[in-house]
């Protein structure tokens, strides 16, 4: 009777702990991003500086991202990216902005203005990431690029916001 007892209590034990460790390594699987540039895939088009603003100091910056889905992938329905955007100054100091986009076409470009940001003369960062769920799993991809603005004493001033266009 008690080995009757010990294999039930054992097959019960076996039986929890798979229930346990089953769900989570299917759910951690499928939580890791991927990069696929079949899937869709992101470049910059320019950066530039300008006075986006108007508060008559060319402090600004402007890039346009170019985003594109593969039509395989993309079954029409409206899709949500989301964004986490950062300019890394000269003196390495970081501006972060996150948030998402909505759209339903297998293209856009997406064009940021960021208002009072260029303030200090040197080579600016401005990097770009995202990721997109896809029949459930997630992907990312990622863009950079450098440019050096022409910037004279650092006049700029005010606090840095981010304005976007898509079209």
């Amino acid at each position: 009777m008690k080995t009757r007892s010990k294999k039930f209590l054992s097959i019960i034990f076996l039986l929890f702990f798979t229930f346990l460790i089953i769900p989570t390594s299917v759910l951690s699987t499928q939580g890791y991003p991927m990069r696929n540039p079949s899937v869709y895939e992101m470049s910059f088009i320019h950066a530039e500086y300008l006075d986006t603003d108007f508060d008559g100091a060319e402090d600004d910056t402007r890039f346009s991202v170019n985003v594109y889905f593969n039509p395989d992938y993309f079954d029409g329905s409206q899709i949500r990216l989301d964004c986490l955007f950062e300019i890394v100054l000269p003196s390495n100091s970081t501006f972060t902005f996150k948030g998402y986009i909505r759209f339903d076409s297998i293209s856009c470009v997406i064009q940021f203005d960021v208002y009072n940001t260029v303030t200090e003369p040197g080579w600016y960062t401005i990097n770009f990431s995202s990721h997109v769920r896809i029949q459930n799993i997630k992907y990312t991809c990622f863009c950079s690029i450098i440019f050096d603005p022409p910037t004279g004493t650092g006049e700029g001033g005010g606090t840095p916001t981010i304005g976007l266009n898509i079209g």
